[in-house]
């Protein structure tokens, strides 16, 4: 049986190869036509039904494709695995530009303004991103937090993530108690982000 440490590990190998062999990028098509159906999103219900097909497209891929294919193959990199993260690779890049350009748009989807789902899609996007496409999206993520956009937790379990994929392990806090505040502050201090 394999644990829960080697699908993920295997599923960062994989992405880590096929970054570096192969570019993947959108399209200066799709790009113009992501800009055109984010402007065309003129009420908070266009806006709403924005968001919630982020958040599913996000999850589309995310059902447990990638493990059902690694343990039918006994942890093997198949062409099948191959392809399955290769399309989730440009997923994750489709649905990074969509985030963006949601925001450069239209700003940050509060709590309260939208439901659950649609305020959660894009810093869920932004969990499943590299270090580098969060970076660019901190500066939006830490704005959302400061004017109270977005919560103190899922900004610092953003901030942890983007920690993970650029060092390899969890942020460990060096006191036992702490608020999720206190682990925005040193997280900010330990990427150098401040």
């Amino acid at each position: 049986m394999i644990n829960k440490a080697k699908p993920f590990y295997f599923y960062t190998l994989f992405i880590l190869c096929f970054l570096s062999c192969e570019s993947l990028d959108v399209s200066p098509h799709q790009k113009q036509e992501i800009e055109k159906n984010i402007k065309a999103l003129q009420t908070h219900d266009d806006k709403e039904t924005y968001l919630n097909f982020l958040f599913q497209e996000d999850q589309r891929l995310r059902q447990g494709q990638y493990s059902q294919i690694l343990v039918q193959n006994g942890g093997r990199k198949t062409k099948e695995l191959k392809e399955f993260v290769r399309k989730q690779m440009r997923l994750d890049l489709l649905n990074q530009a969509r985030a963006e350009k949601y925001l450069e748009i239209h700003g940050f989807p509060a709590p309260g303004q939208f439901n659950e789902i649609a305020s959660s899609a894009i810093p869920t996007i932004v969990l499943h991103s590299s270090y580098k496409v969060s970076k660019r999206f901190y500066p939006y993520m830490l704005e959302a937090y400061q004017t109270g956009q977005m919560d103190a937790s899922s900004f610092a379990g953003n901030l942890h993530r983007m920690y993970e994929t650029k060092h390899g392990q969890r942020y460990q806090m060096k006191s036992g108690t702490y608020k999720p505040e206190d682990e925005i502050v040193a997280l900010i201090v330990a990427l150098k982000l401040d």
